[in-house]
């Protein structure tokens, strides 16, 4: 069941997205950020997280596919078909993975954004982040 997403009729004008991106612009160089910057940074910091972090993703995904795809490596799978055994797999772990993902779904910390200039927008409101399903 997939929702349904009202469609906009209105769009912004070429105009109007210039003329965004302009006062963006402006108040980055009013506040003194230099744009080039701080997404350096950010990809620098990305890069030292992946390298760090690689191990436990690796891990996960092989976990995953154990949990989802194939319980037996390729030599006992090979060793079974050379016995003629069927490779049999009880998958008792799926139903505790998806309790464990739901948990945590719903149990989501809310994250505040906060401004850079140090001056309050308004709208201070959750950040959203990527559905447990993408990760998985």
């Amino acid at each position: 069941m997939e929702k349904e997403y009202p469609v906009k009729e209105e769009s912004l004008s070429p105009d109007e997205i210039n003329e965004m991106e302009e006062r963006r612009v402006e108040m980055l160089d009013k506040a003194g950020i230099d744009e080039r910057d701080v997404l350096g940074k950010a990809n620098e910091h990305l890069n030292e997280w992946n390298s760090y972090f690689n191990e436990n993703i690796t891990r996960g995904k092989d976990d995953m596919n154990f949990v989802i795809r194939d319980q037996w490596t390729a030599i006992e799978r090979s060793e079974f078909t050379r016995l003629f055994k069927p490779a049999m797999t009880f998958n008792k772990l799926y139903d505790n993975v998806k309790k464990i993902a739901g948990e945590q779904r719903k149990n989501k910390p809310d994250l505040l954004v906060r401004s850079l200039t140090g001056k309050d927008t308004g709208t201070n409101k959750p950040a959203s982040r990527p559905s447990t399903n993408d990760i998985l």
